[in-house]
């Protein structure tokens, strides 16, 4: 593994680390925008793949979009901070 990999396997794990349960189910979600960088792709990309099923289990928290951290993983196939 190349050493800017670890970099940002280790920033990754510090981030999601922080993140405090939100809903009742003890379910980590992640803001918009968080999500977005996370999969290292534009807030807009990530709102044009919701209608097309490629994101799902939104939560709407007021104004704020969060999204359930294991779908996240599960897109970039990164399941080792749980």
């Amino acid at each position: 593994m190349k050493l800017a990999e670890q970099l940002a396997g280790t920033a990754k794990m510090l981030y999601l680390s922080t993140l405090p349960a939100v809903n009742q189910d003890q379910e980590r979600l992640v803001p918009q925008k968080e999500a977005a960088a996370y999969l290292g792709i534009a807030v807009g990309t990530l709102r044009d793949w919701e209608p097309k099923g490629k994101v799902t289990g939104r939560v709407e928290v007021g104004r704020y979009m969060l999204y359930p951290l294991d779908v996240l993983q599960a897109l970039c196939g990164d399941t080792m901070y749980d």
